[in-house]
């Protein structure tokens, strides 16, 4: 997993998407919280989590990073069946459920 730190005003436009040029290419970006129709966090520094799905990378604004963990990923409950982005659930170290993004759904 590799984790970037670039300040917002370093950001530029491509067919109404937001990118960074960064090591001879061009890194597609997608907000989390935009994705998740959430107010967008002010921070002027962005951090980044560099995904690849098939052939493509691109990178996912989060707000933080809290660490790396190996989990079991279950099916979804039936409520939540059918939502789009969503592979699966896994319950976490204290017990509660945490949902796993479809790294496909999210381009």
């Amino acid at each position: 997993m590799e984790v970037l730190h670039a300040p917002r005003t370093s950001l530029g436009w491509f067919d109404g998407r937001a990118v960074l040029d960064r090591r001879s290419h061009t890194l597609a970006l997608v907000d989390l919280r935009q994705w998740l129709d959430v107010t967008p966090a002010a921070s002027p520094l962005l951090t980044i989590v560099v995904l690849q799905a098939g052939e493509a990378r691109f990178g996912l604004v989060v707000d933080q990073v809290r660490g790396r963990e190996e989990v079991v990923i279950k099916p979804l409950p039936k409520a939540l069946r059918g939502l789009r982005g969503y592979a699966g659930a896994t319950l976490i170290g204290d017990g509660r459920m945490a949902l796993i993004l479809d790294v496909d759904g999210l381009r």
